[in-house]
């Protein structure tokens, strides 16, 4: 009975697995398709002077909404008048926003970005050092990439809390209360030394 509900539940598992692998293939096929069709409809295209107004009108207000924070606004720029071109009024913005900012993640300007904020805490508290602070930027800036720049308020808490792990931020703060129970520990040696004299 158990190696026969083994053997059903290896099976099952083997189907789901083959079809995952399937959906995969199916769904990079259909990739491969788009992306070879709109290569062919902007191969021979000649863009005019409202495709440029456009791809301007989009750079200027990424530069201004805060995308250029997190997005190379100039790639999303590019990206966003090629989709208009082939597709015009049938793909959203935001439908667009979807399928381009993945390639347009600017890592450097997430760290910085993070990295700015972090050395902002380390007036008040010393464990937000300079080399915990790069440490914390690197990593959170990966994962940002790694989610193809979408991330929920949750993820990006999950994010931050593993890049504090991973940067040994714990180990900083027992660092620093050891740190301070020695300095307290000399301090009231001193006093008594100074008690008995």
């Amino acid at each position: 009975m158990t190696v026969m509900l083994s053997l059903s539940l290896s099976v099952v598992v083997s189907e789901h697995a083959y079809a995952q692998r399937k959906g995969d293939i199916v769904f990079k096929e259909a990739e491969d398709e788009k992306a070879a069709y709109e290569a062919m409809i902007l191969k021979n295209y000649r863009y005019n002077n409202l495709d440029f107004k456009i791809m301007n009108d989009f750079y200027q207000r990424c530069m201004r909404d805060g995308s250029s924070a997190f997005f190379k606004c100039e790639c999303l720029a590019n990206k966003y008048i090629n989709k208009k071109v082939v597709y015009a009024d049938t793909i959203t913005d935001y439908e667009i926003h979807q399928e381009t900012a993945k390639d347009c993640v600017d890592i450097t300007a997430v760290a910085g970005m993070t990295y700015t904020e972090c050395s902002k805490l380390g007036s008040v508290d010393a464990r937000w050092s300079e080399e915990y602070c790069e440490c914390y930027a690197n990593k959170y800036a990966k994962e940002f990439a790694a989610s193809n720049g979408y991330m929920t308020n949750g993820q990006q808490k999950n994010s931050r809390s593993d890049a504090m792990k991973e940067c040994n931020f714990a180990k900083l703060d027992l660092l620093e209360a050891q740190e301070r129970r020695r300095k307290l520990q000399a301090q009231l040696e001193q006093q008594a030394r100074d008690r008995m004299r």
